[in-house]
């Protein structure tokens, strides 16, 4: 059995999901997980391979056809191909837009169990026990599924903590190159253009060491601008969940979540959000999160490093009094 791991392209090089699969996968014994390999598409790892050591046993870095790159049937052509010469194996890679496209493909043209938003992962004589996040993470679903003949398993963000890379790593990894094979060649799919979001006028919350993220707690928009004050106050910029952006009080470049941005400052304060999976996995396990909100069972609180039952209509103008006397 190998254990495959597909890095998809990021602007940090290795994203933090990849990174944290690698880290848990490679802490299993060989003779378990068999050699692990990760799989690049294009040259995004160039220049970046020192944070590949004591990682992986084995880079796998395959050469695109100009301009196929973020074409996700070139994508699954090429991770099918490269699972069936590494058979029998198991894939891993992020639940992102793309893995959850991707990931299905794969598992689908090799007939092999597909589970996808993992958030728990035990691997033991040829079965896994798996646990995903179901009805947007209220409830989480077990399975055991037979490894026999491999899997296909997208994680989700966040869900598996990072962890400190090994103290023995490696001087260096295996390096493959695999030249671009004319079969890989999409056939029903065609990317015309990829639009780069435009943020002019607007912060990049990608970028804010403190955020002070707000959900459906606020109330109604009126109370905004008391929010933004504590933002301003903590050197911060503001953002929310996905119901204050689907109600348009802020607009969708300050969402957090799969379907908005990925986050990782070094303080997420979480004002009146519940905390549901869909939203925490826009968020790094890296840095601590304060979570503020009246209902004593909300999901946020298991994950928060501080938590705090309040109504946050009445805790936050309380804070900002304190943070005035105090300054």
């Amino acid at each position: 059995m190998k254990s495959l791991v597909y890095i998809e392209p990021s602007e940090q090089g290795i994203d933090s999901t990849t990174k944290n699969i690698a880290l848990k996968i490679g802490k299993l014994s060989n003779g378990l997980r068999g050699p692990l390999i990760g799989i690049a598409i294009g040259n995004h790892l160039k220049g970046k391979e020192e944070e590949l050591k004591g990682l992986l046993d084995e880079l796998i870095v395959v050469e695109p056809s100009p301009g196929s790159e973020s074409n996700t049937e070139v994508i699954s052509n090429v991770l099918t191909s490269v699972m069936e010469e590494n058979s029998p194996g198991i894939l891993f890679l992020g639940f992102t837009h793309q893995g959850m496209e991707v990931g299905a493909v794969v598992g689908w043209r090799l007939a092999v169990p597909v589970i996808t938003n993992c958030v728990g992962f035990h691997w033991d004589n040829g079965y896994a026990r798996v646990t995903r996040a179901i009805q947007g993470g209220k409830y989480l679903a077990a399975a055991t599924i037979n490894l026999e003949r491999g899997a296909v398993i997208s994680v989700q963000k966040g869900a598996w903590k990072e962890e400190e890379t090994p103290s023995a790593v490696k001087d260096s990894i295996s390096m493959k190159h695999l030249s671009w094979n004319p079969s890989w060649a999409a056939e029903k799919t065609e990317v015309l253009r990829i639009v780069e979001e435009d943020l002019e006028g607007e912060d990049d919350i990608t970028k804010a060491e403190i955020l002070v993220s707000v959900g459906r707690g606020l109330g109604g928009p009126e109370n905004l601008p008391i929010m933004k004050e504590l933002a301003n106050k903590l050197g911060g910029m503001i953002s929310c969940s996905r119901p204050v952006s689907d109600l348009g009080w802020l607009p969708v470049s300050r969402q957090v979540g799969i379907s908005g941005r990925t986050v990782s400052p070094v303080i997420y304060m979480a004002l009146g959000i519940s905390g549901q999976a869909n939203h925490l996995a826009g968020v790094s396990p890296t840095g601590v999160i304060i979570a503020v909100n009246k209902d004593p069972s909300a999901p946020i609180f298991n994950v928060a490093k501080y938590g705090i039952v309040e109504d946050v209509l009445q805790f936050v103008p309380e804070l900002l009094e304190q943070i005035k006397q105090k300054s």
